[in-house]
């Protein structure tokens, strides 16, 4: 591991826990973007994790952010309270980047049966929505 640290391969730690327990969901946002160029300042927006604040507003913690090449182009893996919480968010991010996005699909994760390479300890509970 420490050698894995000095090469600067490992970007950090983090915990793997069962958010279910503390009254979180988890949701996954696919956003396409538009045709439109999009300008150096909106890149250190969308970089800056901007986003973060917003999530932040309505009770939100965002898992990860990534860009993505394929039908979408950016997605966004998030815990909230609940859908009302994620649909706000999905406003705001239309009003934040009016010019950039196109689409955006609010997806709800029912349950993982691994998550960060780690199996789930209570997966046979999957098994009551599969």
């Amino acid at each position: 591991m420490k050698q894995l640290e000095q090469r600067k391969l490992i970007w950090g730690y983090s915990t793997v826990f069962d958010y279910q327990k503390v009254g979180l969901q988890h949701f996954i946002i696919l956003l396409k973007r538009t045709t439109i160029v999009i300008h150096d300042n909106q890149k250190k927006r969308i970089i800056g994790r901007e986003i973060v604040g917003i999530a932040k507003k309505y009770g939100m913690i965002i898992e990860n952010s990534a860009y993505l090449h394929g039908q979408y182009d950016w997605m966004v893996t998030c815990l909230a309270p609940n859908i009302v919480a994620v649909k706000k968010f999905a406003d705001e991010m239309n009003r934040t980047y009016p010019d950039f996005l196109e689409n955006l699909l609010i997806l709800q994760s029912l349950g993982f049966f691994t998550k960060n390479y780690i199996l789930n300890p209570e997966r046979d509970k999957l098994r009551e929505i599969i």
